[in-house]
């Protein structure tokens, strides 16, 4: 059987806004910081997963609608978590491969200037 291969639309809304400038500048601070690794991206959703923004190099390779779920599940499974242990809200969590970690970092409000 042969596998398609889906080619994603980017709408500009998501890499050209006042967010993706913060994403932008994240991923260029680390990369100055650390001098090792490497960022595939950074998407900034919201609970349900809509997407807010991606960086302007987010690796086109990757789905964003598959990542955002993935976000939004552990934010989710974060909040069960949260009601049933009565505890504060979620600080981040992590997802550990043997070739890839995916990280949830929540920021609660974001105001820009």
């Amino acid at each position: 059987m042969l596998e398609k291969k889906m080619t994603l639309f980017v709408p500009k809304a998501l890499y050209e806004n006042e967010i993706t400038i913060v994403l932008d500048e994240i991923r260029y601070s680390y990369g100055m910081l650390t001098r090792r690794g490497y960022i595939y991206g950074l998407i900034a959703i919201d609970q349900d997963a809509k997407i807010i923004a991606i960086d302007s190099r987010f690796d086109r390779k990757l789905n964003y609608w598959d990542l955002s779920s993935i976000g939004a599940a552990l934010f989710g499974v974060a909040r069960q978590a949260q009601d049933f242990f009565e505890t504060d809200s979620l600080i981040r969590a992590t997802l550990i491969y043997k070739d890839l970690q995916l990280y949830v970092k929540s920021i609660g409000d974001v105001i820009l200037h």
